[in-house]
């Protein structure tokens, strides 16, 4: 009985990993490891996807929704995802000028 009552509550807890664990970015890793490093932080926080998978569901539905990793993380890293599969272009540690999946 309790624990039905404090599913509620604990639901209710979690916030939307995109909104409060990952950082928005400029798709320049380098750049944004520099800036990181000018903030105080240890280094960047890359967490690789792709849609479906049950691991990233699993991440973001019950570890990186959580108030507290939300918090430390943002404390100590800045935080992005990559789709595996995305064709988005960003620059890599290296200056090359890639896509997410590459």
């Amino acid at each position: 009985m309790l624990c039905a009552l404090a599913a509620p509550a604990l639901a209710a807890e979690g916030r939307d990993p995109y909104q409060h664990f990952f950082a928005s970015g400029t798709d320049d890793l380098r750049a944004e490891l520099a800036d990181a490093k000018r903030g105080g932080k240890k280094a960047l926080f890359v967490m690789f996807e792709q849609d479906g998978c049950p691991g990233c569901i699993y991440m973001k539905a019950h570890v990186l929704n959580r108030r507290d990793i939300q918090k430390f993380y943002r404390d100590h890293f800045l935080n992005f995802s990559i789709n595996i599969y995305g064709a988005a272009p960003l620059e890599d540690f290296g200056g090359r000028n890639v896509t997410e999946k590459a």
